[in-house]
């Protein structure tokens, strides 16, 4: 199914295309980024965290966070992952298949960044996140897709199981912490297959990362449960940045991101790396209390 696309302003941003499939809206913006601004049902609220401040800013010449989602190459660098994003780029609309795709400009990294949206053929929109190397020599690196939302839900992190037989007594499961990182803080809360976020009780910011066979975190919020699944080709012997994360948790008082990551590739000149997530939602029957939902989503999301 293909989804109708409209270009619309939205935030202070004047060139912006809105995917509708019948019952989700996604808008990305042409104006800085490439960044998705707008998430949520049709007509309905943004679950998007956009910083109010920076809205409709464009040619700031340092880097803004601004919110929502947006292409990253990992891993993050305290210079070349906050060059400025700030100013117009390239679109091109595919009407029959539904799908916009945004394109910024190699910078002074070298690196090229692409993002494509389109519908997933259910009740969901499909987001690549690509990364291509114009410099004139190998670049390593892995594309990285980050989006932030509003505060007030909770964040569900997976653990890989399924581990039986003569491998049980080992090791089976990766939590990777970052410097900043304080387990005992009260938002964090253990389930046997995986960590919950109250982003509600951040105090500071906080971030944990895993890697899993089949990517996938979720955002239980105001009734519905958005899910980022990704789909990465995965061979032996791959590394994945932090530490071995394909997928990451990132919150502090004002949001909590969902994240995921490609394997490390080493880029020659006009090579890309990629991958691509499914950003999904899905309304919460009344009859279900939170930990019913949380319980129901990991238990579908362990590795058998």
């Amino acid at each position: 199914m293909s989804a109708k696309i409209e270009k619309v302003s939205l935030y202070g941003w004047e060139n912006c295309y809105k995917l509708t499939n019948g019952s989700l809206e996604i808008v990305g913006t042409a104006d800085i980024g490439p960044r998705i601004i707008y998430f949520g049902e049709q007509g309905g609220k943004n679950l998007l965290k956009i910083f109010e401040e920076q809205a409709g800013k464009t040619n700031d010449p340092t880097w803004q966070v601004y919110g929502g989602h947006r292409v990253w190459a990992a891993p993050e660098d305290p210079y070349f992952s906050y060059l400025p994003d700030n100013s117009k780029v390239e679109v091109t609309l595919e009407h029959t298949e539904g799908s916009v795709r945004f394109t910024r400009a190699a910078d002074e990294s070298g690196l090229e960044r692409f993002m494509e949206l389109r519908p997933d053929g259910g009740n969901g929109f499909v987001i690549r996140n690509q990364i291509t190397n114009r410099a004139a020599k190998p670049i390593r690196a892995a594309s990285w897709g980050i989006t932030a939302f509003i505060p007030g839900g909770i964040g569900i992190l997976p653990l890989a199981g399924g581990i039986s037989g003569q491998t049980r007594l080992q090791a089976n499961r990766r939590l990777n912490l970052w410097e900043y990182t304080d387990l005992t803080d009260s938002a964090f809360a253990w389930r046997s297959d995986g960590l919950c976020i109250f982003q509600a009780r951040a105090k500071n910011p906080q971030k944990v990362g895993t890697w899993l066979k089949e990517p996938v975190v979720a955002y239980l919020l105001e009734g519905k449960l958005i899910t980022k699944r990704a789909s990465l080709p995965l061979t032996c012997g791959e590394e994945f940045p932090d530490q071995g994360s394909n997928v990451e948790v990132y919150f502090d008082p004002n949001l909590l991101e969902l994240e995921t990551l490609s394997a490390f590739r080493t880029l020659s000149p006009g090579e890309s790396v990629w991958h691509e997530e499914t950003l999904g939602l899905k309304k919460i029957d009344d009859s279900l209390s939170p930990d019913a939902v949380i319980d129901n989503f990991l238990s579908e999301a362990k590795i058998k």
